[in-house]
């Protein structure tokens, strides 16, 4: 069932010094904000209306902004929030989809040995409990393995925002200037 409420759409009013000046996740964070600030706290419904709404090109950047901004800050939230995503198989799926759509390959790969770390961690345990801050205390090999994962994962992130950052230029050039519009230049 849809809802009464508009959805949000992406900040396509970025000027070309801003397209210039600001950093790759900085230009992501800022062209899809005005989509993920009125999801926050939002009922899940709501957020899948607010994606789904999104075109089809957009979609693998509003997942990365939000995995980022979820495990970018420690070891320990990459592991609790990537523990999460893959106790709900179809949108762990889905966030591979998408960063393989953008080619991020060091971050699939990043994630594919994350994924291992927890299904290592859940061998032979049914139902799987879900990550706790406690695990770190309880099993200290999964801190350093996440530790290093964390490590791994920042500059595969960095890559894939650059590929995101690439796919806002071009949206936004598209938006400035839409096909058979013309720019001015013929």
């Amino acid at each position: 069932m849809a809802t009464s409420l508009p959805m949000p759409t992406p900040d396509y009013s970025l000027t070309p010094d801003q397209l210039a000046e600001l950093s790759d996740r900085s230009l992501l964070i800022r062209f899809l904000e005005p989509v993920l600030a009125p999801l926050r706290g939002a009922s899940d419904i709501r957020k899948k209306e607010a994606f789904d709404a999104l075109p089809q090109k957009l979609r693998p950047l509003f997942l990365l902004r939000v995995l980022d901004g979820h495990a970018a800050g420690s070891a320990w939230e990459y592991y609790v929030w990537t523990g999460m995503l893959l106790q709900t198989p179809d949108t762990w799926a889905g966030l591979l989809a998408a960063f393989r759509e953008l080619g991020s390959l060091e971050l699939l790969e990043t994630l594919a040995d994350t994924a291992a770390v927890h299904r290592k961690r859940l061998e032979g345990k049914s139902p799987a409990p879900p990550p706790a801050a406690s695990d770190f205390e309880r099993e200290p090999g999964l801190r350093a393995e996440m530790e290093a994962l964390h490590a791994a994962y920042e500059p595969a992130v960095a890559e894939a925002y650059r590929a995101a950052a690439e796919r806002v230029r071009s949206a936004l050039r598209q938006a400035a200037y839409p096909p058979g519009a013309g720019t001015g230049s013929e």
